[in-house]
């Protein structure tokens, strides 16, 4: 008979994880400030595209401009590890 290990959330999983929870945090706060807050002017993502100035346009600012802000230092930081072993 087979022993089933526990599962265990560590590394890399763990980061994934954590990176897909907080840019879903950033999407609901663009929603928590559109629904709130009236009269906002259009938001500009990456100060390039203009999006509407609705609900779904904040959740997309939001959840965009975190994976970005935080996506940049963790791919830089998965390329030096990678190089590391390299």
């Amino acid at each position: 008979m087979s022993k089933n290990t526990p599962t265990t959330l560590a590394g890399p999983q763990l980061v994934v994880r954590l990176y897909i929870a907080l840019v879903a945090v950033g999407g609901l706060a663009g929603v928590a400030v559109a629904s709130t807050i009236g009269g906002l002017r259009p938001p500009r993502l990456l100060f390039l595209i203009e999006l509407q100035p609705t609900v779904t346009g904040f959740m997309i600012f939001g959840a965009i401009t975190v994976a970005v802000l935080l996506g940049i230092p963790l791919l830089v930081v998965s390329i030096g590890s990678w190089l590391r072993d390299w």
